[in-house]
């Protein structure tokens, strides 16, 4: 998980072409939901692991932010964007990895089984912007 973000974090967003919100925003803002489904994706290929996105709506100590994606698998948290909302007066570390605490249980949440951006309808620009990342890991 941490080396998948950094290698993230090593990408220039213009390497993205504008696909997906990899290229769009500054990792890690505003990139939870796209990079949730590539590492999905990496992990799936790399531990043959389905684990399902969690898209969290309105939480935060104070309810303040709109929206947030993760992964889980069983009761286990996977989020790789855990310190995009630092610029609010949290103190998180890049990379959450355990069960659900004082944040994320914050938020309405909807689960969706299998978070690969393979499995989507609409993959968008993911393919593209997984091989940018895949070529580097």
């Amino acid at each position: 998980m941490y080396h998948f973000r950094e290698v993230i974090e090593s990408i220039p967003r213009s390497e993205f072409n504008g696909q997906s919100s990899m290229g769009a925003t500054q990792f890690p803002g505003g990139c939870c939901d796209d990079s949730s489904h590539l590492l999905a994706e990496y992990v799936f290929q790399e531990l043959n692991l389905i684990l399902d996105l969690v898209h969290g709506e309105f939480g935060g100590l104070n309810n303040e932010i709109r929206s947030h994606a993760w992964l889980s698998c069983d009761d286990v948290i996977i989020d790789i964007t855990y310190d995009q909302f630092d610029w609010r007066g949290y103190h998180f570390p890049s990379v959450y990895l355990g069960f659900a605490g004082d944040f994320h249980s914050t938020f309405t949440i909807k689960t969706k089984p299998d978070a690969r951006y393979t499995q989507l309808s609409d993959q968008g620009g993911l393919g593209g912007a997984y091989a940018v990342v895949s070529a580097r890991l």
